[in-house]
């Protein structure tokens, strides 16, 4: 090799190693500093060429610039395949950190039932235990109850006696740890359909049962006509008497009158639906010429026209629309909970702390006490809350919080 001129060595790799092949090359890059820049590009341009024209090789390219550089043992270390700890070992504490958040959504997700935007939810398999039991539970004249669990894709259940009570507060204590579906009897001629969600379940459960709980809902019309009253549990302490009757009967399930409904006046115009996923705000949706918009729900209009002075006042019309846009945009991270417990700067730094106490990675800083928060980025957290990412993200990693 010369000093100040830059070539290409190919070295064949075949009797080297144990692993390597006949038609394994190394191709070694020799461009020192003091050599003149058109030649390092020329010979950087050069590559290319020989790989097209021996195609049939297979090279492993070793960029060097000093001679120190030009040895067996720098050459393994730059061209064997890095590890996890190898990528760990050049990334930040911070880094690895969100690293990891990244890997435990992306394994959520991959565990997720499948279910398609805008498409209707995947359809449950009925387990004959789920048939025998709910035919058990319509015919008996004692009081009764039909726990429905999910296994895989499958629906299993069994009976649970409630004694003389007829109430969901005699379910206290009797529901299982995982998630489950709950079938009882309501007031009056009504069923009580109740999606069992505990606090300590793993998340892919409670994604599974919302998945499959349309197609639950249906199994259960399928057994029985009655008016279905659904409630929604996560603690054994709103498992009260009065839920049902805190619990409007869908629209659906509701027969409406012939009568009523030849009373009933004519639909308004019908605009296009808003795509799945997305909301019709109130008073947005669009009317037909030379129809006036209608008013919005829970206002009747007035037949008198307002003068001038009210003209300018707000509508409740306009409330409305600016609340449902105020809610539109409040989808920051830092709305999205509430922190119950405040920790110091140096443990909100040590991973090996704030990881055991159940703090979301991508916001330790609103876990610190306010006066902390205060001195360290200059202003309160809701001031902080509305500044851009971007400058959020440099003032945290100034921290060491990002």
């Amino acid at each position: 090799l010369e000093d100040s001129v830059p070539c290409l060595v190919l070295l064949s790799l075949h009797g080297v190693c144990e692993t390597t092949k006949e038609q394994d090359y190394a191709m070694i890059a020799w461009t020192p500093d003091v050599s003149p820049v058109k030649l390092r590009m020329l010979c950087a341009s050069s590559r290319r060429t020989l790989r097209e024209e021996f195609t049939h090789l297979h090279f492993k390219e070793y960029n060097t610039t000093e001679r120190r550089e030009v040895t067996w043992a720098q050459y393994q270390e730059s061209t064997r395949a890095r590890t996890e700890q190898d990528r760990f070992a050049a990334m930040t504490q911070d880094e690895i950190d969100q690293l990891e958040v990244r890997k435990q959504v992306a394994k959520e997700q991959a565990m997720a039932p499948k279910k398609l935007a805008g498409l209707a939810g995947m359809q449950v398999k009925v387990n004959e235990t789920f048939e025998s039991s709910m035919k058990r539970f319509l015919d008996s004249e004692i009081p009764l109850a039909v726990v429905a669990k999910l296994d895989q894709e499958e629906l299993f259940a069994e009976i649970l006696e409630l004694g003389a009570s007829l109430g969901p507060s005699v379910l206290k204590g009797k529901l299982p740890t995982e998630p489950c579906f709950v079938i009882m009897a309501a007031k009056g001629d009504q069923l009580l359909f109740i999606t069992w969600l505990p606090e300590g379940a793993a998340v892919r459960q409670k994604m599974k049962t919302s998945t499959f709980k349309a197609s639950v809902l249906d199994q259960v019309k399928g057994f029985s006509d009655k008016d279905l009253v659904m409630a929604e549990v996560s603690e054994d302490d709103d498992l009260e008497d009065s839920l049902a009757d805190s619990q409007k009967v869908p629209e659906a399930a509701c027969p409406v009158a012939p009568e009523a409904a030849a009373s009933a006046p004519p639909p308004g115009p019908k605009g296009p639906k808003p795509p799945a996923g997305a909301v019709a705000l109130p008073g947005l949706s669009p009317t037909k010429p030379g129809t006036a918009p209608a008013p919005a729900q829970g206002y009747s209009e007035s037949p008198v026209a307002p003068s001038r002075g009210e003209e300018s006042a707000k509508t409740p019309l306009f409330e409305e629309q600016e609340t449902a846009g105020k809610m539109a945009f409040a989808t920051s991270p830092q709305a999205s909970a509430e922190i119950s417990e405040t920790l110091s700067l140096a443990e909100l730094q040590d991973a090996s702390v704030w990881k055991g106490r159940n703090v979301i990675a991508t916001e330790r800083e609103r876990y610190l006490p306010e006066d902390v928060f205060q001195s360290l980025f200059g202003k309160g957290k809701e001031e902080f809350a509305k500044l851009p990412k971007w400058k959020r993200d440099n003032e945290k990693k100034k921290h060491g919080l990002f």
